[in-house]
């Protein structure tokens, strides 16, 4: 069949996470040996989640939205954790709690639809959900061509319970009954406007469910469930967004001829690319987020945020400072070089060339090398500045220039 939900059933009880694994409990968990059970908790894939099953056991999801639970009986709930909406992948938001059915290890929307309706109506649901291509507990962290319908669904009603935040069971109880219910229209998956129908069969749940909190966000509901069917449709098939703390690259401009024991800042490097708070640490220097208090503290940066660094230079002339910034995993340097020192071309003709030459009227006796006034032989003689050239002797670049100079000048 085309068409989701075609089935009608009435009478859906209004319970708790808790009393629905209550209900449910029974299956899994017997004989002598450990079983280890694994499932995903999908809203977009959920991190954090504390997953719970109905004896009590429980596990944390990974960055994965993946658990395992040894001998787990019954359903799962999972409570709180954050995900990446598939709406906006530069964001985070906390999780709606959810469950699933007795049987079942996934726990989406969908199956929280299932595990919040009553044994005597589940089945009927479930027949439901699964016309949207495939099993309603499948898990739906990848995207195929097969389960893109479920995704768009689950998403949509998992988008609506963030705004419905703790009225959320009353919004999948109001949904299930409206699934149930033969006079309610269902949305129309080959329908062309099947992403606005879905909105507004939800929204409508929510306006007819007769919770004054339901009804007041019954808008907010329809413009969150279009986005996240309308992402859901439009994402390329594979995984779904996961928490990503590793930034594009960065770089820091080098900055030469700084004062010396002078405190140098950077220029700003805006962080790109993470769609969660990525660790930030620094080596060689301090930091500071958003023109905050520099810190070398290790601390935490969110996308979007400018990040500046500062180090004190050297009190040596002609020296390299160095300050590393780590952000997730990702580095670059700032690197400050002193000024070199003025060079008194005088001084450094009486100390290293006196001895052997003579310079025009300056030092017109000098010693028994020749006249170095005029000279152009300072390049050939000392070709490679700070490898030792004529004589032996180290000269760097400046030197050699401003002997050059002094030499031409004399």
């Amino acid at each position: 069949m085309s068409k989701i939900w075609k089935l009608g059933m009435s009478g859906i009880l209004a319970l708790g996470l808790s009393g629905i694994l209550m209900l449910v409990a029974g299956c899994g968990g017997g004989g002598g040996g450990s079983t280890v059970t694994s499932g995903a908790v999908v809203k977009g894939p959920v991190t954090g989640a504390a997953v719970t099953d109905a004896s009590g056991k429980a596990a944390i999801t990974g960055s994965d939205g993946r658990f395992s639970i040894t001998n787990a009986t019954g359903g799962f709930t999972s409570h709180l954790g954050t995900y990446v909406p598939i709406s906006d992948s530069t964001a985070s938001r906390t999780a709606p709690d959810m469950a699933t059915p007795a049987g079942s290890v996934n726990i989406t929307p969908l199956t929280t639809i299932a595990a919040l309706t009553p044994a005597a109506n589940r089945a009927a649901v479930i027949t439901q959900l699964n016309s949207l291509g495939v099993p309603f507990d499948s898990d739906l962290s990848t995207k195929t061509v097969a389960n893109t319908n479920a995704l768009a669904v689950s998403e949509a009603v998992g988008e609506s319970m963030v705004v419905a935040g703790t009225d959320s069971n009353e919004l999948i109880t109001a949904l299930s009954a409206a699934i149930l219910d033969p006079s309610i229209p269902k949305p129309d998956t080959t329908s062309p406007t099947f992403t606005a129908d879905l909105a507004t069969f939800i929204s409508n749940t929510a306006l007819n469910s007769g919770v004054p909190a339901l009804v007041a966000n019954a808008d907010a509901m329809n413009t969150a469930a279009t986005a996240a069917a309308t992402a859901a449709f439009a994402l390329p098939l594979g995984p779904l967004p996961t928490f990503d703390t590793t930034p594009n690259a960065f770089s820091f401009t080098a900055q030469t001829g700084v004062a010396l024991s002078t405190v140098i800042t950077s220029n700003a490097i805006s962080v790109t690319g993470i769609n969660s708070p990525a660790p930030i640490s620094i080596t060689g220097g301090a930091y500071s987020i958003n023109g905050g208090t520099y810190t070398s503290t290790a601390g935490t940066v969110t996308n979007g945020q400018s990040v500046t660094v500062q180090h004190t230079s050297s009190a040596i002339n002609n020296t390299v400072t160095t300050t590393t910034l780590t952000i997730g995993g990702v580095s670059a340097s700032f690197t400050s070089t002193t000024l070199t020192a003025a060079v008194n071309a005088a001084a450094l003709y009486q100390s290293l060339c006196s001895v052997c030459h003579s310079l025009g009227t300056v030092d017109p006796i000098g010693g028994i090398g020749p006249n170095l006034s005029q000279t152009t032989a300072m390049p050939s003689h000392f070709p490679i500045p700070g490898v030792p050239g004529h004589q032996g002797i180290t000269l760097s670049a400046v030197e050699i220039a401003t002997l050059t100079v002094y030499f031409q000048a004399n």
